[in-house]
């Protein structure tokens, strides 16, 4: 089982402070205050700066585990937006991508986004760029706690083929995110859900995949945490932003 190259983000740390003995009167300073995202109804916009140029920085951690065998992903993504296009369904974000990894190794790729009124979808996917028939939604708007939505639809799966999923998508609300530009109040959107499709053999393999992703106001996705499963294999991802470029 192959790992979908997606974007993934881990949940806020929480500082601790650590207690020191002999009277040095060494008192640590108060974090700073972290303002909650907010975003106003029909304004959903901000979450995704849409303009050609804008770049997002990613540090990825991930492991992968088949049979037994663990292997450890360390790398970084650049996701800049090369094109963007107004369309009927909404606004066509096409993201030009850049890993690099540790071994200096450096491979592209392409993913095109969607966003309208209703939410921020995947529209492509996996090394192939297969597609998701509908978009796969990534979040939902109002950007407020709310109930799940659910979906379903076609499109790659875990085993890098296309597939089946289905699953339930909701807004959590303001979190904290810590970043590599520092603690940013951000909006989780959580999915979690079943797919089934052919593996590398042809026979049927069935999982579950869950996925958060914490996107801030005027700076965009801060934030992916992905876990995938299936027969005799595991694997999860985390992304955590470290630079930005922003234009509105």
């Amino acid at each position: 089982m192959k790992p979908i190259p997606a974007f993934i983000a881990a949940a806020a740390l929480v500082s601790v402070g650590c207690k020191g003995g002999g009277g040095s009167g060494y008192q640590p300073a108060p974090a700073p205050k972290v303002e909650p995202a907010k975003v106003d109804p029909g304004n959903e916009a901000v979450l995704l700066p849409a303009t050609v140029g804008n770049k997002w920085v990613f540090e990825i951690e991930g492991e992968t585990a088949v049979s037994g065998n663990r292997m450890l992903t360390r790398a970084t993504a650049t996701y800049q937006i090369a094109e963007v296009k107004d369309t009927p369904r909404g606004k066509e974000i096409k993201f030009k991508v850049t890993t690099k990894g540790v071994d200096n190794s450096v491979r592209t790729s392409e993913q095109l986004w969607l966003l309208d009124s209703k939410g921020i979808y995947q529209v492509t996917g996996g090394q192939n760029a297969l597609a998701y028939e509908p978009p796969q939604p990534l979040a939902l708007f109002p950007a407020t706690q709310g109930d799940p939505v659910t979906f379903k639809g076609t499109g790659p799966v875990a085993t890098g083929l296309r597939g089946s999923f289905s699953g339930k998508v909701q807004c959590n609300g303001n979190e904290e995110v810590d970043t590599g530009k520092g603690r940013l109040g951000g909006i989780a959107f959580a999915s979690q859900g079943d797919w089934s499709g052919p593996d590398s053999a042809g026979k049927t393999a069935t999982g579950k995949f869950g996925m958060v992703v914490w996107f801030a106001p005027n700076v965009g996705l801060v934030r992916v945490r992905q876990e995938l499963s299936g027969p005799n294999a595991g694997a999860f991802q985390t992304l955590r932003l470290i630079d930005y470029e922003v234009k509105s």
